[in-house]
């Protein structure tokens, strides 16, 4: 696999985790425990993890290897990434979820608290 890290334009830097913000908080939506996170806000990416499928990756976004180095995107607001560990352009999905028969729900949780917190 590729380390990634996923850079969002609204934010100018990096976050823990995709999807996560520094503390490892949800960005907008709805947790399973009820709490309604803040829409809005600026916030202009959003990453939706597919059950049985790709991470979708939509907005204004760049991603970037461990060297810090740019993929090109080819003008695209909108990308796959590879959950299943079988695409041959990884780290972006081929659809070899589908043919490998890769099965993952991907239904919201709220995560532990941090270590220390």
């Amino acid at each position: 696999m590729i380390p990634l890290r996923i850079s969002t334009g609204d934010r100018g830097g990096m976050a823990d985790a995709p999807g996560l913000g520094p503390g490892g908080e949800t960005r907008g939506g709805s947790s399973p425990s009820g709490r309604t996170q803040p829409k809005g806000g600026g916030i202009t990416t959003r990453i939706v993890i597919n059950p049985n499928g790709p991470i979708r990756i939509e907005g204004d976004f760049s991603i970037v290897d461990v060297e810090g180095t740019v993929f090109g995107l080819g003008g695209r607001s909108a990308i796959t990434l590879c959950r299943c560990g079988h695409s041959a352009n990884t780290p972006f999905c081929d659809g070899a979820h589908a043919r490998e028969g890769f099965r993952e729900p991907a239904m919201a949780r709220d995560l532990p608290p941090r270590p220390g917190n």
